[in-house]
């Protein structure tokens, strides 16, 4: 009686060996794990704030408030991107000139 040869493992079981001991590799300890997932929760945040601002913007609920926005460059960026697409819609003009001719614009038309 002749006995089977045990086969060798085909490309896709190599290829889930190959994964598992990737995944071994890459372990996050548990303060890494709490860093990524503060991380994650924090993009997470900021992409519902900017999806929230851009529906009611879109909406034209409310004018939009610099307060709103993330502090630094890119927070400045979205309100003032957010801001003159409110105003295009409010008003069918555009806010135009420099930074300061615009926040000047803005305001007229927010007090009248």
């Amino acid at each position: 009686i002749r006995q089977a040869q045990p086969e060798a493992p085909g490309p896709q079981l190599a290829a889930s060996h190959a994964a598992a001991e990737k995944r071994k590799a890459n372990k996050m300890t548990p303060t890494e794990r709490k860093a990524k997932r503060a991380a994650d929760q924090q993009r997470r945040r900021a992409a519902a704030r900017f999806n929230i601002a851009s529906e009611d913007t879109e909406k034209g609920k409310w004018p939009p408030k610099r307060s709103e926005y993330d502090l630094g460059e890119h927070g400045q960026k979205a309100y003032h991107r957010h801001r003159a697409r409110w105003y295009t819609e409010h008003t069918c003009k555009e806010l135009t000139g420099s930074l300061e001719e615009q926040n000047e614009q803005w305001d007229n038309y927010k007090r009248n």
